[in-house]
């Protein structure tokens, strides 16, 4: 993350796409720990699907605007815009909280807020 100045898009896609990655973990990661109801299990193997298509979808973009040679230009998108911030917090205190013994209301909860940032 820039301390100062406008971010590149390169910087800006990189960070969407880490965020993307980090939410498709903690899915799988509930995938697993519900692992023993199938339905459920699957529910959750879907939700880390859909943000790694997310994650391929960013990714044909920064290819495409690296064709363009548009990366390095200055986005208008801040990486330090409090949506961004909270999020990041968001994920790692949800990734701390996703232990064994989570109960599956609380992870509804956490993929709420997550997919409502």
């Amino acid at each position: 993350i820039i301390a100062h100045g406008m971010a590149t898009t390169r910087e800006a896609l990189e960070t969407t796409i880490a965020l993307e990655r980090q939410s498709m973990s903690l899915y799988a990661r509930m995938a697993r720990i519900f692992a023993a109801d199938p339905k459920v299990r699957d529910f959750w193997f879907g939700m880390a699907r859909d943000e790694a298509r997310h994650v391929g979808a960013l990714d044909l973009v920064t290819t495409v605007l690296e064709l363009e040679d548009s990366l390095e230009k200055p986005c208008p998108l801040s990486l330090e815009d409090a949506t961004i911030v909270r999020l990041r917090s968001m994920l790692e205190r949800f990734h701390r909280e996703a232990s064994p013994d989570l109960k599956l209301e609380r992870a509804l909860e956490m993929s709420v807020e997550v997919e409502e940032t």
